[in-house]
């Protein structure tokens, strides 16, 4: 398995047709996305691509879909932002740059710092920011990133669109 990290911004609530529009329109996406339908085991297969807003409300069928948003403008200044104000020794090689989305009741867990997993989450949507690598110093990390004007901003917009109830997490996979 690769080593790797996300950002992720969650929201226990059912999102709206509107607020999925305004979620896509911030992130800044292109026209066609990469689906898929998450089983019950956690594998992952290849769904329909998607085209809009509209079609991602219809997929609200009951099932958990990852969205690969891919690199987007949104994503990128984030990544920016963390590779500007964070040292490497800190932040070592993880930079995050991909956009994910993931629609339908889902559990967010940590396996990275204990074994038997740590369950940050189970929200109905999160908006991922993942890439590559892990930080030298992962809690100095997360103290970092969550201190960061960019970050502050983020989660600011987020929670203009996504309402007050949006958490986040920083976690890796390794």
């Amino acid at each position: 398995m690769a080593q790797s990290g996300q950002l992720v911004f969650f929201s226990n609530r059912r999102p709206s047709h509107e607020v999925l529009q305004a979620l896509l329109s911030w992130i800044g996406t292109r026209q066609s996305f990469r689906s898929f339908l998450i089983k019950g085991d956690g594998q992952m297969e290849a769904d329909e691509g998607l085209k809009d807003a509209r079609e991602l409300e219809a997929m609200l069928d009951g099932q958990t879909r990852k969205v690969w948003l891919g690199i987007t403008e949104r994503s990128k200044s984030l990544s920016s932002g963390l590779k500007s104000n964070i040292a490497v020794p800190i932040r070592g090689t993880f930079c995050p740059d991909e956009a994910y989305l993931i629609i339908g009741r889902h559990d967010l867990v940590d396996f990275a710092e204990t074994l038997s997993g740590r369950l940050l989450g189970r929200p109905f949507l999160s908006l991922l920011f993942w890439g590559y690598g892990v930080p030298s110093n992962w809690n100095e990390m997360r103290r970092q990133v969550f201190s960061l004007q960019v970050f502050q901003r983020v989660l600011l917009e987020l929670r203009g669109i996504m309402g007050s109830c949006v958490e986040y997490a920083l976690y890796w996979d390794i």
